[in-house]
């Protein structure tokens, strides 16, 4: 496997397995290296980079320059031998994909790592540490390379540098090694003056090591440059600094990061766990399998529908887990597209580390992360994960620590222990959960509406607190009556909403996020009024090939937008069927029944055992030819399709004119079919036998039909 090195911390350069190559000649080439490989594993996008290389003041031409760049930079690398990573173009922006490292993440690494040396007390492996990062360093931070970006970067990596060079200086004093750090703070002082950090140090190490009139005298040096140079005093720290000196004060010890030591009972960790519910209900056999699964080192996910409970059956495991995680609990909810550094940066800082030492660079921010969790014992909860790139940076890489991930879908690109798909909860389950809002009292009087209650709304947490919160601010409310407004067809989710909490919005939160083909599958697909919703459907339906069909099915359960019970057969849970259906821009274009019929005219054509039947089948122009191909005498015909073709021809008689005089044609073939399949063709002919009535020049000919299938 290939290895890339770049090296940022001076004139740009390149290493392939640890060979050294030039860097780009082309200046904004080189800006485009340096951002691209600057977060590798990140997509930036072609609009970032356009505005770092060229600000402002891009030309027209800058789009198509950076794809000559990019495309130059591919080149080199395989010029080079280095066959298994690439600049790829992945949704509007690039990224690096391969073995990268470079120079800014290894002084950022060691940063981390001395850090966490002096907070633990061990001042000589820190300096070590911090000596090596400094090494690295070769000059001006990318040398010669244009562009806002590269400004804005070099002044971060300097910041970084000096951030080194004064915990360098600090821990000498810290030490008790006060000539070398006054000999390097004099020169300091001399080559940046404006720097009042280098005047404090200076002036604390020479109080320290016994030098106090040296001191006063270090202050009136920089008193006499600010006040010539600025007009200025110095600042607050200096002054203070000075005037406890001038009294004889011990001057203060050399800040230092504050330590976060191993959480204990008396010092606990941080805990950003939401509230959990104390009475918890349901869902025993996921607790107890979460419970199991999450030990340290481990990644575990809960996946299911929107309001089915995955972030309350999340907390509620979190809570049970506090014992086995005393170092810290993390919380962070995904669901908005959230930047992942504000979150790094809030679990840093619940760490104990300052503001000011975190870095910006999310690179960075992970790694010192990784560090300061290392050897902890801490669970994190990341809430309503879309995609692995959400994750990427925010795992802590320790075998101490675990985390439990929730998401509509599954997180394929991440390593789970236990991947736990959750479904809605039981009849006795959604009873328990209605009745501790609402009381018993209420539930009891009206029992079978409370039972048709509970059943319409499905099994989904949400839905049911939103009518449980409903009917306890309306106490007057007899149960029955939101029964019947649940099932006013005008619109079925109207009554699942409770101030701002909406079910339709769940809902609607997945439907923005699917393509343009996944978003038509999923509405089209709830118009067709089957028992068995199966691949066969699917393909007349959205007039595809039944394996690009099932993919786009497959698409929606990865969402859990569709359940799959078993391959090529699919279901919506009813709430969501309703959504689709109720969705603006639902209207299906086509006629799904005639559609359907038709589709199993063509599929059963075969089978037919009289001639005569060509005659009953409608004009070409009435119907899609369905995308299949009919099936032999020779091949099974499911059950699953025999009741698929009864429900849809019954929903044909009862549709539109078009759909009655479809059904009335077709009548003879289905009738046969039904006899073939030894239904209870009399059962059949008292069902539909008035609608077909309605088409007297059928009848005879339908009644024939039956009967000789029935004999």
């Amino acid at each position: 496997m290939s290895f890339v090195y770049v090296g940022l911390l001076g004139p740009l350069e390149v290493s392939i397995n640890r060979v050294v190559h030039l860097g780009p000649q082309q200046p904004k080439q080189q800006a485009t290296l340096a951002m691209i490989t600057n977060q590798p594993g990140q997509t930036i996008s072609a609009t970032k980079l356009i505005d770092g290389i060229w600000g402002s003041g891009a030309p027209q031409s800058a789009r198509s320059s950076l794809r000559n760049y990019v495309s130059s930079l591919r080149a080199t690398l395989r010029r080079h031998g280095c066959l298994d990573a690439d600049v790829r173009w992945v949704g509007g922006g690039y990224r690096f994909d391969g073995e990268l490292s470079t120079d800014a993440m290894a002084a950022a690494e060691l940063a981390v790592q001395a850090r966490r040396d002096r907070m633990n007390g061990r001042l000589g492996d820190a300096a070590d540490k911090i000596a090596e990062a400094l090494r690295l360093w070769r000059g001006e931070p990318l040398s010669g390379v244009p562009g806002p970006w590269a400004e804005g970067e070099r002044a971060r990596l300097y910041r970084t540098r000096d951030m080194l060079r004064q915990w360098r200086i600090e821990i000498q004093i810290e030490s008790g090694d006060y000539t070398d750090a006054i000999s390097r703070l004099a020169a300091l002082v001399r080559t940046e003056p404006q720097c009042e950090k280098w005047w404090l140090l200076l002036m604390t190490a020479l109080a320290q090591s016994g030098r106090r009139l040296d001191a006063l005298g270090a202050y009136r040096d920089a008193r006499r440059w600010f006040v010539k140079n600025t007009g200025l005093e110095p600042g607050p720290e200096l002054t203070d600094l000075h005037r406890r000196l001038l009294s004889d004060d011990q001057p203060a010890n050399v800040h230092r990061p504050d330590t976060v030591a191993h959480a204990t009972p008396e010092t606990p960790g941080p805990s950003q766990l939401p509230a959990g519910t104390v009475d918890f209900i349901g869902r025993a056999t996921a607790v107890e399998q979460l419970v199991a699964a999450a030990t340290p080192g481990t990644i575990v996910s809960v996946t299911g529908l929107a309001g089915v409970g995955k972030s309350a059956l999340a907390v509620h495991v979190a809570h049970r887990l506090r014992e086995r995680f005393p170092d810290g609990q993390l919380y962070a909810d995904l669901r908005h597209p959230v930047d992942a550094t504000a979150i790094l940066r809030r679990f840093l800082s619940a760490f104990g580390i300052h503001d000011s030492e975190i870095p910006d660079n999310v690179f960075e921010q992970s790694t010192m992360f990784r560090s300061v969790v290392a050897g902890r014992r801490v669970l994190i909860v990341l809430d309503n994960a879309d995609a692995p790139g959400q994750l990427e940076w925010l795992l802590p890489g320790a075998a101490a620590s675990s985390v439990l991930v929730t998401s509509r879908g599954p997180i394929t690109a991440t390593p789970t222990a236990l991947r736990l798909s959750l479904g809605s909860l039981t009849q006795d389950e959604s009873a328990a959960l209605l009745s501790r809002t609402i009381g018993d009292a209420r539930p009891t009087a009206e029992s079978a509406a409370f039972a048709r209650l509970v059943g319409l709304c499905g099994g989904l947490p949400l839905a049911i607190g939103i009518i449980a919160t409903r009917l306890a601010a309306r106490p007057s409310w007899p149960i029955s009556s939101v029964v019947e407004r649940l099932l006013d067809g005008r619109d079925p989710l109207r009554e699942y909403r409770f101030q701002d909490t909406t079910l339709e919005a769940a809902f609607r939160s997945d439907y923005q996020r699917l393509g343009a083909e996944q978003a038509r599958a999923f509405r089209l697909l709830a118009h067709a009024e089957v028992p068995d919703l199966t691949s066969f459907v699917a393909s007349i339906v959205l007039d595809r090939e039944i394996g690009a069909a099932e993919a786009l099915c497959d698409d929606l359960v990865d969402r859990s937008l569709l359940d799959s019970p078993d391959p090529g057969r699919y279901r919506y849970h009813p709430l969501v069927r309703s959504f689709a259906r109720g969705c603006v821009d639902a209207g299906p274009g086509i006629d799904v029944v005639t559609s359907l019929l038709a589709g199993y005219l063509a599929l059963i054509q075969p089978r037919r055992r009289d001639s005569r039947a060509d005659r009953w089948i409608l004009p070409a122009e009435s119907v899609r030819t369905p995308p299949i191909t009919a099936a032999g005498d020779d091949e099974a015909f499911p059950a699953a399709e025999y009741r698929n073709l009864v429900a849809v021809y019954g929903f044909a008689l009862r549709g539109t004119a078009r759909q009655r005089q479809f059904a009335a044609e077709a009548a003879p073939v289905i009738a046969e079919l039904i006899g073939t399949a030894q239904l209870a063709v009399l059962d059949q002919r008292a069902r539909y036998g008035a609608e077909w009535t309605r088409y007297p020049d059928s009848t005879p000919d339908v009644d024939n039909e039956i009967d000789s299938c029935a004999s």
